[in-house]
């Protein structure tokens, strides 16, 4: 890790101390109590919060001095007037009272009194089957994204613990939240986070949080963590009342933070303490950093180097190491690259193209940004070389884009791949799922290409029992000018780009966010069964495979991940996907280590597998989808396809050679 005292900044002494606040610009500040019981406030409020719907109950004076950089705090004399777990806030200038900034807690809601964290519970408390080690390298994981609010039919952190033993069965290693930091209302997808410190009462608040991620550890699954650093939600912001929070511009969602205008330091401390405090007491091993392209930030030392400085120091501290995953449509390989070439630091960063390639394929679908993918070229580029944009025309951006990766220094494992996540299927404007549209065998060979093609495959929650169930978008806002906003606005944006407005489910109704929530039946049910089971094998598969194991107990696992180590090809008559897996290092003439078949056009077709002279060890033939017929051997001639394939429209095909047994 690259020590320059540039990528850290240290939280102040008065930051740490109860009852503190950073409000550089007041010129008196209250601390104001509430007793009424935490949750009996969860009124809904237009506008400020204000002292008609806060019952204070006492006030103290807050303090500061000239040495204090704008920090305030209570004078110790009063800490022991405040009754335990009593709810606060403060008045600025008269104006209030505002939720604490760092709030860890909002019962109430983004509008009322913040609270002191509950305690949490240790990990002696918890039982579990076993705790098996972890590891957050990007080589060895299979994500699995969630919305906690929709996963389960409780909507909440004790219902995902609950489908845990689900997840492991899956084959999952790692389980990524999307964000739980306080948003408004009851629901939301909950990019509109404004108290970034508080987890979200509604899911189950600090405590449950803090026994999900033990009780997933405690199964051998890490916890990654959906973050949202660009901008803060529109309705409960109140961060701008204490001080220059915020940038002038705002992003296309909400104000966003100041990372680089005066006393942008603090800012940054902020988010800097709010990534710290999700490492270190909650104990996640990871973040995705949402839209990391809308971060505006001119200094020399980004906030995402910050970020990886930060993740670097406490996974030394810890001796578990952490992953930073970057949502960004950039194309830019600097995002990826390490501190120590003054890249900007995360692992990862999740692959647009390779989700638009597939996706083209699969549904025939082009219009908005998919028109780039049209090119027959699209997947096999975006497979093989990771960036499908590096440097050629985007007719959907209008100009050239993107930047090629430098496949001496980049590995494919660095490049999240999926074929349903949040984003592409919620930003649909009926928020259908690909399943609802094309055959289920079809569905099926875009799960294979992404679990076995290279890259670190990421699922979205239900797609592994190829789940109909919809993921429109939906948020609970209170104020009437946010409700018609966003229903307008959604609409607007969709005709726009050429889908039918008359689609679109309307964001702020509850109906619609009950739409969202997964039917555990499904899995029980013919087709969804037999999907299930299907994607089951593919990750075991992924693990057995040694042209796929990319750890130490592969023969050369540098060489595997590497995108020397794929060669895709799509037959632009037959539609035939045939995707080679070797080890570019070993001796000539290589034997193909993973050769991956799928038949996406109208009529059979003859394949090429093997030339004569490969005589592999042991081959293991896996094809249809429903029934899945599979053959394990070492006789090249006892297969049922010895040499060529005749692959029908809608199968897969996977065919997996080495020497370790399956």
């Amino acid at each position: 890790m690259n020590n320059d005292s540039a990528f850290h900044f240290h939280s102040p002494p008065a930051s740490r101390r109860r009852y503190a606040v950073w409000a550089p610009e007041a010129e008196e500040i209250e601390l104001v109590i509430v007793t009424e019981p935490a949750g009996e406030l969860a009124q809904r409020t237009d506008g400020l919060a204000t002292a008609d719907t806060w019952p204070v109950t006492a006030r103290y004076r807050l303090t500061t001095d000239d040495q204090a950089g704008g920090w305030w705090w209570l004078n110790e004399k009063h800490r022991g007037e405040i009754p335990n777990g009593a709810g606060y806030g403060y008045v600025l200038d008269g104006s209030g009272p505002f939720p604490d900034p760092r709030s860890r807690y909002q019962p109430d809601g983004v509008h009322g009194p913040s609270r002191p964290v509950p305690p949490l519970p240790c990990a002696s408390s918890q039982t579990a089957p076993s705790h098996p080690a972890r590891s957050n390298e990007l080589a060895e994981m299979v994500i699995y994204e969630l919305h906690p609010g929709t996963f389960s039919p409780t909507g909440d952190f004790a219902g995902i613990i609950e489908r845990l033993d689900y997840l492991v069965e899956l084959g999952v290693t790692h389980v990524e939240l999307m964000p739980v930091a306080g948003f408004p209302g009851r629901f939301g997808w909950s990019y509109d986070g404004v108290n970034w410190f508080a987890i979200q009462a509604s899911y189950g608040g600090p405590a449950e949080y803090a026994r999900l991620v033990q009780a997933a550890h405690a199964r051998g699954l890490g916890i990654i963590q959906d973050v949202v650093y660009n901008h803060w939600g529109p309705e409960g912001h109140y961060l701008n009342q204490f001080g220059p929070y915020q940038r002038a511009d705002e992003t296309r969602w909400g104000a966003g933070p100041n990372l680089d205008g005066p006393d942008s330091d603090e800012v940054r401390t902020y988010i800097l303490d709010q990534a710290r405090m999700l490492l270190l007491d909650y104990e996640v091993d990871g973040f995705r950093l949402d839209a990391v392209h809308a971060l505006s930030d001119t200094q020399a030392v980004h906030i995402l180097q910050q970020l990886r400085a930060l993740t670097d120091e406490i996974g030394a501290q810890t001796g578990v190491n952490r992953v930073l995953i970057a949502e960004s449509d950039l194309n830019d390989p600097r995002m990826i690259d390490g501190l120590e070439t003054n890249g900007l630091g995360p692992h990862g960063q999740w692959s647009d193209d390779f989700h638009h390639a597939v996706h083209v394929a699969a549904t025939g679908e082009t219009q908005g940004y998919y028109a780039d993918f049209a090119d027959p070229n699209a997947l096999p580029k975006a497979i093989d070389q990771g960036f499908f944009h590096d440097g050629t025309y985007s007719s959907f951006r209008g100009r050239h884009h993107g930047r090629a990766l430098n496949h001496h220094r980049h590995r494919p494992s660095q490049l999240i791949v999926s074929i349903q996540n949040h984003d592409q299927v919620g930003n649909r404007a009926a928020g259908d799922r690909p399943t609802a549209s094309i055959e289920l065998s079809r569905a099926m060979g875009q799960a294979a290409l992404m679990l076995l093609a290279p890259g670190t495959p990421m699922l979205f929650m239900g797609e592994e029992f190829a789940t109909r169930t919809p993921f429109p978008f939906f948020v609970d806002f209170a104020e009437p000018e946010l409700i018609t906003g966003v229903s307008t606005g959604r609409r607007l944006e969709f005709a726009a780009t050429g889908w039918d407005p008359d689609t679109v489910h309307e964001p702020t109704a509850t109906a619609t966010r009950d739409l969202a929530v997964l039917d555990w039946d499904e899995p029980n049910r013919v087709g969804h069964r037999q999907a299930l089971a299907f994607y089951r094998r593919l990750i075991q598969l992924r693990r057995q495979l040694p042209a796929l194991l990319r750890t130490g107990e592969s023969e050369s696992p540098e060489a595997l991940d590497s995108f020397d180590s794929v060669h895709t090809t799509v037959d632009p008559e037959t539609g035939l996907i045939h995707l080679i897996r070797t080890v570019p290092t070993a001796p000539s003439p290589a034997v193909p280590r993973l050769h991956l078949l799928l038949a996406w056009g109208p009529d059979p077709v003859e394949a090429r597998i093997l030339r004569r002279e490969q005589r592999p060890q042991d081959v293991h033939l896996l094809t249809g989808f429903d029934p899945v017929h599979e053959v394990v051997t070492n006789d090249l001639e006892a297969l049922v396809v010895p040499r060529r394939a005749l692959i029908r429209p809608g199968a897969v095909m996977v065919l997996g050679v080495g020497t370790r047994s399956l």
